[in-house]
């Protein structure tokens, strides 16, 4: 599989509901204004000893909140788990949060979501990488 599009995305989220946040991203696609990126993927072992190192770093820096410090440690925890030989990472920003997704491509399985606080709202400019959606709509396509 491929990088996800944003309806692939949303159906990825409609299946993993109960996932820690998935349900706050299927809010957002549905409901508000929101930036996309379709993201990578990846073999397993690549993504997992990245995002250990990131969050060993995280935790060193000591400024980070204690939610999403759990959040990486729960995700960094299923990525080592994970027998899946390729993983995915995507994106979601709303006006309040940002999510980075992880999956397994190929069992369309949600392994971990690390959410964040955005503090000055949505990204004004367009980046060539992130799609801006609102309500589900491709901006673009919303004339």
């Amino acid at each position: 599989m491929d990088k996800l599009s944003f309806k692939e995305f949303q159906e990825l989220c409609e299946v993993n509901m109960d996932k820690r946040h998935i349900d706050e991203c299927v809010n957002i696609t549905k409901n508000n204004e929101c930036l996309y990126f379709s993201g990578i993927v990846m073999p397993n072992k690549h993504i997992a000893s990245l995002y250990a190192l990131r969050l060993k770093i995280a935790k060193e820096n000591n400024k980070l909140g204690d939610e999403y410090i759990q959040d990486f440690e729960d995700t960094v925890a299923n990525l080592k788990k994970s027998t899946s030989k390729d993983l995915g990472i995507t994106s979601l920003f709303s006006e309040h949060d940002a999510y980075i997704i992880f999956y397994e491509p190929k069992n369309q399985c949600i392994v971990g979501t690390i959410k964040a606080k955005v503090d000055n709202g949505l990204i004004k400019e367009d980046y060539s990488s992130f799609k801006r959606y609102s309500k589900g709509v491709l901006m673009a396509d919303a004339d």
